[in-house]
């Protein structure tokens, strides 16, 4: 039975378009970080971003108020290696509830085996610099090899490499705080300075625009796509990376727009980074390459629209429109 001529809504916490047609219908967005019971008993679809306390609170109304049970689609969610059984258990119960996951890497392997969120259920949508449209880059050359971000980062590895190699690099104040909490007694080399950080992005971009080369170990056990944002970031600034292989590097990048590694292979590391350190032509290779690869992905409004669409997509394909 046709439904062409309806008026739907698409309840979500990203600014996504705010309206248009799809297959004969009307669309438009209602933005909201609550998703209360009132808004999600009005809309048609949820699309949440990065929230698990959002999704908790819609699989309870949706056990609870069975009207209010709404086709979900749950958006970059930043999941780990489970450590409590008991919150494992208590979460793999809401990611149960949830209809269809966007995600930004393709590798779902650990999302599926610790999480029971399988490729029947998931979707990979690229992602994009968050630079683009906000900054131009300067073009800098950089003086040294800079180990950036924090979340999942193996800055113990960076450092291990970085003790073999008499080239400069950099961490900032906070990969010093996150060794000291995860009880790492490393010393830093000399020849890799600790930067100040209020991360602001005035801040992220002064650091990116001061590295030669970025380099970003992840920690092995790492099963999704941390990481990203920064070496998207440092791509799109013209700056050669050194990645490890894993989720939203090896399952995304091709030759040439990155020199990937094993991880905790710190011997790999330093090797890669020295190849690239010692020959500019090469360096410049990966820098242009990598910039390539990151403005093809444009910026905030192509996320938004991809987003949507996979979202459309995969609500109108087993309804009949």
């Amino acid at each position: 039975m046709s439904n062409r001529g309806r008026n739907l809504r698409l309840l979500s916490n990203l600014p996504l378009p705010n309206r248009w047609e799809w297959k004969g219908e009307s669309w438009e967005t209602l933005r909201s970080n609550d998703f209360t019971l009132a808004e999600i008993r009005s809309a048609d679809l949820l699309v949440v971003n990065g929230s698990v306390n959002a999704l908790t609170k819609i699989a309870l109304f949706g056990l609870v108020i069975p009207d209010s049970k709404k086709p979900t689609v749950a958006v970059d969610l930043v999941l780990r290696k489970p450590r409590n059984s008991v919150k494992a258990f208590m979460l793999r119960a809401v990611l149960n509830r949830v209809d269809h996951f966007i995600h930004y890497f393709r590798d779902i392997e650990g999302y599926q085996r610790f999480w029971g969120i399988g490729p029947e259920r998931s979707e990979y949508v690229p992602f994009k610099p968050n630079l683009r449209y906000r900054y131009t880059p300067k073009n800098t050359l950089g003086e040294y090899v800079l180990c950036f971000g924090e979340s999942m980062r193996d800055f113990a590895n960076y450092l291990m490499a970085m003790t073999e190699l008499e080239i400069p690099g950099a961490i900032t104040e906070w990969a010093v705080t996150l060794l000291k909490r995860e009880g790492i007694t490393i010393p830093i080399p000399k020849n890799v300075q600790v930067l100040q950080d209020n991360r602001t992005q005035e801040a992220m971009i002064n650091i990116l625009e001061g590295a030669k080369i970025v380099a970003i170990p992840m920690k092995p056990e790492n099963i999704n796509a941390s990481g990203i944002s920064i070496y998207l970031n440092a791509m799109l600034l013209g700056k050669p990376v050194v990645l490890t292989e894993g989720p939203g590097v090896s399952d995304l990048l091709t030759e040439g727009q990155a020199l990937i590694v094993p991880p905790g292979d710190h011997h790999a590391l330093g090797n890669a980074v020295k190849l690239l350190w010692n020959d500019p032509e090469l360096s410049a290779k990966y820098a242009e390459t990598g910039r390539r690869y990151a403005e093809s992905l444009g910026g905030e409004p192509e996320l938004h629209d991809r987003i949507r669409d996979a979202a459309m997509n995969w609500y109108y394909k087993d309804r009949v429109a």
